[in-house]
């Protein structure tokens, strides 16, 4: 009896021993990601549309939208790209200063406003998003095309298909300094 006691002993050791390591990686995990100078985080969407035509259609393999979060110290960017058209929207977003959290934001964001859509969220994190071999490393880690687009304010966004997005249309529900106010 004092056999099979010992035994099950180990094996409740063991276990809790487990849990606790899944626990710690995960918090490992998630400073990594919170820690990181520049994190992009980029909602793959299951659609390929135009904004200024007002249509829209299924995705394929290489083509389709995308809503990417671009998280740094300075600012936070919301950036939207529609593949029909490669049309892209660029917003600065107010009131998102605080360090702790902006991670979850973006992605519920994304999930809020286009679960109904979404095929998968990517987070990738960069120390230098100008260092052409490190972005690339990135992008190739999480089995991503390496195409990174930067803007002429210096914004960065992933570019699927590498074909050069520019903007070609303007919502009507943005301020005049490209704002959004509402997320």
């Amino acid at each position: 009896m004092y056999k099979i006691t010992g035994v099950f002993l180990v094996l409740i050791a063991v276990v809790i021993f487990l849990i606790f390591k899944v626990q710690i990686v995960k918090f490992l995990d998630h400073n990594k990601k919170v820690n990181s100078k520049y994190t992009l985080v980029i909602g793959i969407l299951k659609k390929q549309s135009s904004f200024s035509k007002n249509i829209s259609e299924p995705a394929n393999n290489s083509s389709f939208d995308t809503v990417q979060w671009v998280l740094t110290p300075e600012t936070d960017i919301m950036i939207t790209t529609y593949a029909l058209d490669h049309d892209v929207h660029i917003y600065k977003v107010q009131d998102n200063k605080q360090e702790s959290g902006k991670l979850e934001f973006a992605e519920k964001n994304i999930n809020k406003n286009y679960g109904d859509i979404l095929q998968e969220i990517k987070v990738l994190n960069f120390e230098n998003y100008k260092n052409e071999e490190v972005v690339k490393q990135v992008f190739i880690k999480n089995n991503m095309n390496p195409n990174i687009q930067i803007d002429e304010d210096g914004f960065f966004f992933w570019n699927p298909d590498n074909i050069k997005y520019e903007t070609k249309s303007t919502p009507e529900w943005i301020d005049k300094n490209n704002k959004v106010n509402n997320l």
